[in-house]
């Protein structure tokens, strides 16, 4: 696995005087620490939790479109599916009556070689854009990674590393200095588009590379 070859461990809990005195202030704290299972993960816990059969316990291979149409008749709010990255997987969603679907490969971390989003997003728009909202996420860093999105299609871009990156260094305040960030990033680059509002963003301002070779001089 990726995180234990690069060296990545569960830190083990040092119980010092502070938290045995933080400890007797909260007892119920106290009782649920002392209780509970300590924090491991396949990849990296211990050796008799770092096995390929206990991954398989982390996925219901099982799950089917009817248990979509299941959720469906129970739940009359909005749905989005999230993890597609086919026309076909779309166009199902639609048809089960789903409300909207997020284009998704989960950051790349499943499986390798599948698309990228930004690949798949145009032609996904192109074939239920008009019957339902089609968001995106997956490796947007920057501002003018959003408005390529948008460009594309996309209702809205979802974004979540950025967001825990700025929690691990600044708590909320760090939250709030990554949207900030981003946020100017997506209007400095629509005033380098000329563009003044968000429905002015089209794919006329996205080139995209035909793959050919670049000429050399």
């Amino acid at each position: 696995m990726m995180e234990k070859h690069a060296g990545l461990i569960l830190p083990e809990p040092q119980i010092s005087l502070k938290t045995l005195f933080e400890g007797a202030l909260h007892p119920a704290w106290a009782w649920h620490f002392l209780t509970s299972s300590t924090i491991s993960f396949p990849d990296i816990g211990p050796a008799d939790q770092r096995s390929l059969d206990v991954l398989p316990e982390m996925f219901d291979g099982t799950i089917s479109w009817e248990d979509l149409a299941w959720i469906r008749r129970i739940w009359d709010g909005p749905i989005a599916l999230k993890g597609v990255t086919t026309v076909g997987q779309a166009s199902q969603a639609v048809d089960h009556g789903l409300d909207a679907v997020i284009v998704s490969n989960h950051g790349g971390r499943q499986l390798d070689r599948l698309p990228a989003t930004i690949d798949v997003l145009a032609e996904i728009v192109d074939a239920v854009g008009d019957r339902t909202e089609v968001l995106v996420d997956s490796g947007f860093r920057r501002g003018s990674d959003i408005t390529t999105a948008l460009a594309l299609g996309a209702k809205a871009v979802l974004l979540g590393r950025a967001h825990l990156y700025g929690l691990a260094a600044a708590g909320e305040a760090g939250v709030r200095h990554c949207v900030d960030i981003l946020s100017r990033e997506l209007r400095m680059t629509m005033q380098l588009c000329a563009a003044t509002s968000i429905a002015e963003l089209d794919r006329s301002l996205v080139q995209r590379d035909s793959g050919a070779p670049a000429a050399h001089t």
